[in-house]
């Protein structure tokens, strides 16, 4: 069992951590340890022990001064009362803003949904901890969700009115937590649009710090998941993650006496629920994971409670496939037979997956119009989606769309048929955002249009896909309804629920701006998450490492883009793209009717490369090696192991002269074995060498002229040759010496050449002994 129950304690353990709740003397239900795994005989000696009150304590009974709020670890902390620490919950009455909850009764069950947001799947056990209010009927029920296997626990709390009068609900987390501070770094990730998931690492300073989102979503600015760790592997390390796609709030607090108390929950910013006689409410689960062995432990254990609890079961463990999409070659600005052209160019280079993005439907031909208007466009395309679908078939390719369906324009035939559908606040004018509005998803009747448009797109013959994106925040809401950001959530969730009912296999891809909504809400209904609308190689390497700490390569969408970057005007080669991309989900987006022989070469072979390590590529244990984080931006490596077979990969950023001697590393292989190590062939572009090629050409070559671009777009140069053998354990301690990278001179074929941001990929594959 991963739940215990004792005389006054309840111990809930995965394989590597326990999580140990004592009811006091007093019935307050206190937390005793949140860390590594310990034994039944070792409860005694964490019992709660509080001898001394400080001087400026309030206790709550003269017979009993030792017994103050302010030293218990509370799992529910209220405000007054004594208790200094930022409150869970804030609840009131037309009477009492002053509540007090005792212990009073437990259940066990195997772990259940939680009816109003997304909940974990498969096997899990619950424990709910009742706390009964002293004086007035109200109780707060305490539900804690055990995944052993992942040593990952989920948390939310459910309150229940029984008393006589309204109670209103003005705080709502889903946990309160006390920790000791051992030294512990604070990782946050913020950003905006097109520039996600910057990691910002600092010691927990004194006091509050909140994390959160007030716009409608999980948000770009600062996302709903976080960690608290000592180092990358071998020490103690806390993450914590929200299953839930709004505004939400965090909090990190900590205290001179070196206690750190951790609050997640619905934004509370103007929040308000009341709760009729006899009314409950629940809120959002939090997911939570204590490991040992730092953040590369933290990472398996949410990459594993991910596959196995979270992403829909139809897709959870198939192999994605290698898609295209038509955004950045055509933007809306296309016909029936550019998408064939296009698709016939597809299948030439392996791809298995055409998608037609925006630009499909009603009037579309800007950003202005036509949202909401989800019938296709027969001036564009005559044939219509089932057309295309039909025809990507014929070609071997699966066909998907892009819908934004929570969405509608101004200049749409929806807004003029229903103007009362979309969100309004009664002070004026509703907002636009990106020329339109939001539709009102606490409605029934818009839940119902949304399931029925979508539902028309995926019954459509071979088209299985859906990109679904979200491009503005709500901004407003009508009234004064405090809980209305958490009932639009509802019917959202409503909403995803009912179309994966109706298609359970379909792959769905979330997208909000890129990455304005990337939460484990949305992953209980969609397969993969598009991170950003960057799709710069080198700005990716920080996004995809920032989102590898709690979501598993195979939710990552990732796009290989033209060689300048529409978003940095950053030029990196089509291999350096490749490279980065090919960690998650791989897509290409970029003209490929433009491309050059050499180009569309490059790309055939990296598709077969990934196909042939695919399972790898999205299913492998994720190790970070190294990041630029902790070499001054220098290196950054990552690798991907499973059964025996590695992959690691290097980035680089800005090129230097006469660097350290390199050597290759990797986690996780058995020390006497042999690994076989080779790096992958790239295309190094001829033009990338300048006034070098005038040293082997047998004419004068320009380094801008017609003559050097016309060769490149034909030939290009290999990469070097590293093919050795050597042990598990010379990986492992980091001494396996790779070839000499190009310092100025000396230019052969085991010269390592790398350009600005280069890469380079190496596959490590277990062999038999020489002497067997």
């Amino acid at each position: 069992m991963s739940i215990e129950v004792f005389p006054s304690f309840f111990l809930l353990s995965g394989k590597e951590s326990s999580y140990l709740l004592e009811v006091d003397s007093n019935k307050r239900l206190v937390l005793d340890h949140f860390g590594s795994k310990i034994r039944k005989e070792e409860i005694p000696s964490f019992g709660l022990k509080v001898n001394n009150p400080s001087g400026s304590s309030l206790y709550l009974c003269e017979d009993n001064p030792n017994f103050t709020l302010d030293q218990e670890p509370l799992e529910a902390t209220l405000p007054f009362g004594g208790n200094p620490s930022r409150p869970s919950l804030i609840l009131k009455t037309e009477e009492r803003a002053s509540f007090s909850f005792l212990y009073d009764s437990y259940r066990l069950r195997k772990a259940q949904e939680n009816l109003d947001f997304p909940s974990p799947y498969g096997d899990g056990e619950e424990l709910i901890v009742c706390l009964k209010e002293e004086r007035n009927d109200i109780r707060l029920l305490l539900h804690y969700l055990v995944y052993p296997k992942e040593d990952v626990i989920g948390r939310y709390i459910e309150i229940r009115n029984g008393g006589d009068g309204p109670l209103s609900i003005l705080r709502l987390s889903s946990f309160s937590l006390l920790l000791n501070d051992e030294g512990y770094m604070l990782s946050t990730f913020g950003g905006a649009w097109a520039n996600e998931l910057h990691e910002e690492r600092r010691k927990v300073p004194l006091g509050t710090t909140l994390l959160y989102s007030d716009s409608g979503a999980s948000s770009n600015r600062l996302a709903p998941f976080f960690l608290l760790s000592k180092e990358e592997s071998m020490e103690s390390a806390y993450g914590f993650s929200f299953l839930y796609s709004g505004s939400f709030f965090a909090e990190i607090d900590r205290d001179i006496s070196g206690r750190i108390r951790v609050h997640q929950g619905i934004s509370d910013l103007l929040f308000e629920k009341t709760l009729p006689p006899f009314g409950s409410a629940l809120s959002p689960i939090s997911l939570m994971s204590y490991s040992p062995q730092g953040r590369e432990g933290l990472s398996h254990n949410f990459h594993s409670f991910m596959r196995n609890h979270v992403l829909p079961k139809g897709n959870a463990s198939k192999e994605r496939p290698v898609f295209y999409n038509n955004w950045e070659a055509t933007g809306m600005d296309f016909n029936e037979n550019r998408i064939h052209r296009l698709m016939r160019k597809a299948k030439e280079l392996g791809i298995e997956f055409f998608v037609l993005d925006d630009g499909w439907f009603g009037e579309r031909k800007d950003d202005k119009r036509s949202l909401g208007d989800w019938y296709c466009n027969s001036k564009k395309l005559p044939s219509g989606l089932e057309g295309l679908s039909s025809y990507a078939k014929k070609l071997g390719l699966g066909f998907g769309t892009w819908m934004e369906p929570e969405m509608v324009s101004k200049e749409s035939d929806l807004y003029r048929r229903h103007p009362d559908w979309i969100i309004k606040s009664t002070s004026g004018e509703p907002l636009l955002g990106r020329h339109q509005y939001v539709l009102d998803l606490t409605k029934k009747e818009v839940q119902e249009f949304i399931v029925a448009s979508v539902s028309r797109v995926l019954s459509i013959p071979n088209l299985t896909y859906l990109k679904w994106d979200f491009n503005r925040p709500l901004g407003e809401v009508p009234g004064n309804n405090g809980a209305y950001m958490m009932d639009y959530m509802k019917g959202l969730y409503a909403v995803l629920k009912e179309i994966r009912r109706r298609f359970p296999n379909a792959l769905l891809e979330n997208c909000a701006s890129g990455g304005n909504r990337f939460d484990y809400g949305m992953l209980r209904y969609f397969d993969q998450s598009w991170l950003s609308d960057c799709t710069d190689s080198f700005e990716r390497i920080r996004i995809e490492r920032s989102a590898s700490y709690f979501f598993p390569l195979s939710a990552l969408s990732n796009h290989v883009s033209s060689k300048i970057n529409s978003q940095t005007m950053r030029k990196t080669s089509f291999e350096n793209k490749f490279d980065v991309a090919s960690f998650g989900v791989l897509g290409y987006e970029l003209d490929l009717l433009d491309l050059s022989k050499v180009e569309l070469s490059s790309i055939k072979k990296q598709i077969g490369f990934y196909k042939e390590h695919r399972f790898l590529l999205q299913f492998g244990d994720f190790f970070r090696l190294e990041t630029f984080l902790d070499n001054d931006f220098r290196r950054e490596s990552w690798e991907v192991l499973k059964e025996g077979k590695a992959l690691v990969s290097t980035f680089y950023s800005v090129n230097n002269l006469n660097g350290e001697r390199e050597y290759l590393s990797a986690k996780g292989l058995e020390d006497l074995a042999l690994y076989r190590v080779r790096d992958r062939e790239e295309a190094l572009p001829i033009s990338s060498f300048g006034y070098l090629v005038n040293y082997l050409s047998p004419i004068h070559l320009n380094e801008e002229g017609f003559a050097l671009l016309a060769l490149s777009k034909r030939k290009s140069l290999a990469n070097e040759k590293f093919d050795q053998v050597v042990s598990g354990k010379l990986l492992s301690a980091k001494q396996l010496p790779l070839s000499e990278r190009w310092k100025g001179t000396g230019l052969n074929g085991d010269t390592r050449v790398l350009f600005d941001f280069g890469t380079r990929v190496y596959t490590i594959e277990k062999i038999d002994s020489p002497n067997k």
